[in-house]
């Protein structure tokens, strides 16, 4: 599944590249990350994100893939895909988005999640050198659990925020932060991710960046489980 949101987002970026009317981007990322000493691993990750601006409406397409082995077996894996559409209301200030995210993260309990949001972006503060928005949305989800468990399916409200600042014309930093609490009870999942980014060109840059995701109730018998990605991958953006 991952594989086919990746298809989809390079389809999009080609098709951008023959079109001009319309707002385009494409960003592009890969990496390698391998450490030695007592316990070996290498971690590989790409990452895949277009999308068209048309007035006051956004497309976008993206996908993620992270796998890190150690001993030649899988420690850590986590995939996902994402569809979003996003339109202006009242003002430029505020965006309603519908979106589809598939994802699985067998480490974390449960093979493949899919979710379906609607809500409502916030744009509190945008300037030369920093952004910071918010989005709040009901989120309808089904997840395939590890193990003989059946389907589960939640209804949660996602709280999510970021907040991105630019230093020196080369350097940035991101910081992003979701929660979503299920209605029904007191289960809860935090996603946060910090980005730091060193631009080379007009066209590629470093980056170094920093994944958590925890589920306080996870579906492997668990009280609850917790994943941490550290990536370092360089970035092409058209």
């Amino acid at each position: 599944m991952a594989v086919l949101f990746l298809l989809l987002s390079s389809l999009l970026g080609m098709a951008a590249t023959t079109s001009q009317p319309q707002d385009y981007y494409v960003t592009a990322q890969m990496g390698l990350m391998e450490t030695t000493g007592n316990s070996d691993s290498k971690t590989y990750d790409a990452r895949l994100t277009t999308g068209y601006n048309f007035a006051t409406v956004t497309l976008m397409a993206s996908g993620d893939y992270i796998n890190t082995m150690a001993s030649g077996e899988d420690i850590s894996y986590f995939w996902q895909g994402q569809l979003r559409f996003e339109k202006e209301f009242l003002n430029e200030e505020n965006r309603f988005f519908l979106s589809h995210k598939t994802e699985g993260e067998p480490f974390m309990g449960y093979i493949q999640r899919d979710s379906d949001d609607i809500g409502w972006q916030r744009l509190f503060m945008k300037s030369d050198t920093s952004l910071w928005l918010g989005e709040i949305s009901f989120r309808y989800s089904k997840t395939q659990p590890q193990g003989p468990t059946v389907t589960v399916f939640e209804d949660s409200i996602r709280f999510y925020t970021s907040y991105e600042m630019t230093w020196a014309s080369a350097w940035s930093a991101k910081g992003i932060l979701e929660y979503i609490p299920q209605v029904s009870n007191d289960e809860y999942l935090l996603n946060a991710e910090a980005i730091l980014e060193r631009r080379l060109s007009s066209l590629l840059s470093l980056n170094l960046t920093y994944l958590l995701h925890y589920q306080s109730l996870p579906y492997n018998n668990v009280i609850e489980s917790t994943a941490t990605y550290t990536l370092f991958n360089m970035s092409a953006k058209f």
